[in-house]
């Protein structure tokens, strides 16, 4: 494993630390919300949070009797959330290695819920390539420079671990950060040869484009994309209401089995996604069910494409120690 690589995870989990001195730059109220006050909940402009939108416009949380206040935040400060539950946010959407390293960092985080399923064919990662540029497998990457969300997110850790999977020396490829809404012009003009396309994106990239592989499968053929946590200490002296929470998110995962065309319009309006990129959405099956083996994948992809090492046991980052199926 490389030293800039090994330098990377450091990065990272010092970012995680000193979270909470920053908190300031976020907003809102130090103070946990109790029982029966509004869930304040954290969560980007992306599809992991679908499932809530669904829930608020079906009128799902107020079914269940649960008060859900929610705050968009960017992608990039999502990384410095984990430090802030219990103070500025009970409830978090996170991807299993932010919640890993928030972990191993010292930060007592908790998965309450599972979030949305990458299932094969689903094309919710893609690597897709510019046309004409020759590249037509893992093995053609080598040298080239791959465009991803951010360099340590969930979605260039599978895309590395893709790569190493296939044969390929991950240190020899050039991974560029850059905003998914702008690839399509960074492939089209040559300024990257691939990119790491995401939903909503990556199906329109990929008709313009040469579709290389679906990453994720790397992991399994069925593998949680996010999850939402909270503080520990929240989170077990809470469990009804983040029972109820997760029941009203069960109420929309049915809605978009039975309105799927109708689950893709909410996403793009509320991603403010242009419709031209509405045809070539599928929206991914969302579960509230998690185990410890959703993140034990992830530890092993962190593990072994960036010098990953922790302690900690997928199991207790798993509220209720490995089922929180029912609360």
């Amino acid at each position: 494993m490389s030293t800039v690589r090994r330098r990377r995870i450091r990065t990272s989990i010092s970012l995680l630390a000193v979270g909470a001195l920053i908190s300031a730059c976020f907003g809102g109220s130090d103070t946990p919300s109790s029982d029966g006050g509004p869930v304040r909940v954290a969560m980007t402009k992306s599809i992991p949070a679908l499932g809530v939108w669904v829930a608020q416009e079906q009128g799902y949380f107020d079914k269940h009797k649960v008060t859900v206040e929610t705050k968009e935040i960017s992608t990039t400060v999502a990384a410095q959330v984990p430090s802030l539950l219990g103070k500025q946010y009970d409830i978090a959407q996170m991807t299993p290695s932010d919640m890993i390293t928030a972990a191993d960092g010292g930060i007592d985080v908790v998965a309450v819920s599972a979030g949305y399923v990458n299932q094969r064919g689903d094309d919710g990662v893609l690597v897709v390539a510019r046309k004409g540029s020759g590249i037509t497998s893992a093995k053609d990457l080598v040298g080239k420079r791959i465009a991803a969300p951010s360099i340590n997110g969930n979605v260039n850790t599978v895309t590395m671990y893709w790569l190493a999977s296939e044969g390929v020396d991950v240190d020899s490829v050039k991974v560029v950060a850059a905003g998914v809404p702008n690839m399509p012009d960074l492939l089209e003009t040559g300024q990257v040869d691939a990119v790491e396309g995401v939903i909503p994106y990556g199906g329109l990239m990929a008709s313009q484009g040469v579709k290389i592989a679906e990453p994720v499968t790397a992991l399994g053929d069925r593998v949680q994309m996010s999850f939402w946590g909270s503080h520990r200490e929240w989170a077990e002296n809470n469990r009804e209401v983040i029972g109820r929470f997760k029941a009203a998110l069960d109420d929309a995962s049915a809605w978009m089995k039975e309105h799927p065309q109708d689950a893709v319009t909410l996403l793009m309006a509320k991603t403010g996604v242009d419709k031209k990129f509405e045809k070539f959405v599928k929206v991914p099956e969302f579960t509230t069910k998690l185990t410890p083996e959703d993140l034990e994948v992830w530890k092993k992809a962190m593990t072994e494409v960036r010098g990953f090492s922790t302690k900690k046991q997928m199991k207790d980052l798993v509220l209720g120690g490995g089922d929180n199926s029912a609360e």
